[in-house]
């Protein structure tokens, strides 16, 4: 697992845990982010993310990539899960 910060463009990964207070999984789940979900990170900078989730872009700041750890996931040649 790593933190959702320090994963590259492009990479897809899975939820596997996010480390935070109350307060923010709150705002994760509104955001429809939950623990085992599949995400693609489109961007990665030291403003914060931008994910794929279910089609819908999120904007992710600094503070809760950090908080949110992930395992990546392998991709196939033509772009998609392996294995799904």
């Amino acid at each position: 697992m790593i933190p959702m910060s320090l994963c590259s463009p492009g990479e897809t990964v899975r939820v596997e845990r996010i480390r935070s207070g109350l307060r923010l999984r709150r705002r994760l789940l509104s955001m429809g982010l939950n623990v085992g979900d599949q995400i693609k990170v489109i961007a990665n900078s030291p403003f914060g993310l931008i994910i794929s989730h279910n089609g819908v872009r999120l904007a992710v700041g600094p503070g809760a990539a950090r908080r949110v750890f992930v395992t990546p996931l392998s991709t196939d040649k033509h772009g998609g899960i392996a294995g799904v």
